[in-house]
């Protein structure tokens, strides 16, 4: 089933695929920001104290998590993550499988 009719005026319709990849892109995103070595955590000290407002780098990194776990709790629950299709970085250029559903 495809829909595209979106239910505001500010909603946007994607496809469970894309918000599966975006909340697998924030979940890697914060296991590597969690994980990083010294060089990259200092990085990300004044990184986040430069944007406005100012952010705390620990703040900045749960974000990114509790985003990606708040995108995969939106999800269908038949769902397949990317990771686990096998897609290729070119397959991005398809709008949308067909039988996958279009929803916003």
């Amino acid at each position: 089933m495809n829909t595209t009719t979106p239910t505001s005026p500010t909603s946007v319709a994607v496809t469970a695929h894309t918000v599966a990849s975006l909340a697998e892109l924030l979940a890697m995103c914060e296991e590597f920001l969690r994980t990083a070595g010294p060089l990259v955590h200092a990085e990300l000290r004044t990184y986040p104290n430069r944007q406005a407002p100012p952010a705390d780098p620990s703040w900045f990194i749960d974000m990114l998590g509790f985003s990606s776990v708040h995108l995969s709790h939106l999800l269908p629950t038949d769902t397949t993550p990317p990771s686990d299709t096998g897609q290729r970085p070119d397959d991005h250029d398809k709008q949308h499988h067909n039988d996958e559903e279009v929803w916003g």
